[in-house]
């Protein structure tokens, strides 16, 4: 088995060690890598799974609360209340774990009502605007955090890739040429050894 790069002789010995040993170490830099994003993919695929149940709750919630707002106000009562409300304000923050950022939410802020601000149609309006702020917040926080947990396991997994391709591939043919090559040389020893006892004998 050739190898591209590699001396010939024992120069090709001590090259094919120091390859080895750069291979292991990469493979044991992959394999702490590997558990720390596994970590960080459980964790955050069990806050995708909470967020997700809380923004479906919520999101129900806010739906009930439009319901009684439509029955007494109508969409016309609803547009009303939306229009003097101020857009919510959301500020992101990144992560990073073993080398893959994401965005996670530091703040998110719904503004009130501003006081100039037409009587609403029907005491429904508040609760109704707070649940739909509240579904709005939980429905970031779980679109945040499963995009977070998909970009872990999508790194993960490449970093799996990356291990079995040094530790199935790349050292076993490394250890296999170094094994050849110890058999070659103590072979051209022998062979060099009769040579010179051949010599000596004539």
């Amino acid at each position: 088995m050739t190898i591209r790069g590699m001396p010939p002789g024992r120069a090709g010995r001590l090259w094919l060690e120091r390859r080895i040993g750069v291979a292991r170490r990469a493979a044991d830099v992959l394999d702490r890598r590997l558990r720390i994003l596994a970590a960080q993919q459980a964790q955050l695929e069990a806050d995708a799974a909470r967020d997700d149940v809380d923004w479906r709750e919520r999101h129900a919630e806010a739906e009930a609360w439009l319901v009684r707002v439509a029955v007494v106000a109508h969409r016309r009562g609803i547009r009303a209340a939306a229009s003097d409300r101020p857009a919510a304000e959301i500020e992101l923050g990144r992560e990073v774990v073993a080398g893959v950022a994401y965005p996670v939410l530091v703040r998110f802020v719904v503004g009130e009502a501003a006081p100039s601000a037409a009587p609403a149609a029907t005491a429904a309006v508040d609760p109704a605007a707070r649940a739909c702020a509240a579904a709005l917040e939980a429905a970031v926080r779980y679109a945040l955090t499963d995009a977070a947990a998909r970009a872990v396991r999508a790194e993960a997994e490449q970093t799996r890739v990356r291990r079995r391709a040094v530790e199935d591939r790349w050292l076993p043919r490394l250890e296999e040429r170094l094994h050849t090559l110890d058999a070659e040389l103590d072979e051209q020893e022998r062979a060099e050894a009769t040579s010179r006892r051949r010599g000596l004998g004539r």
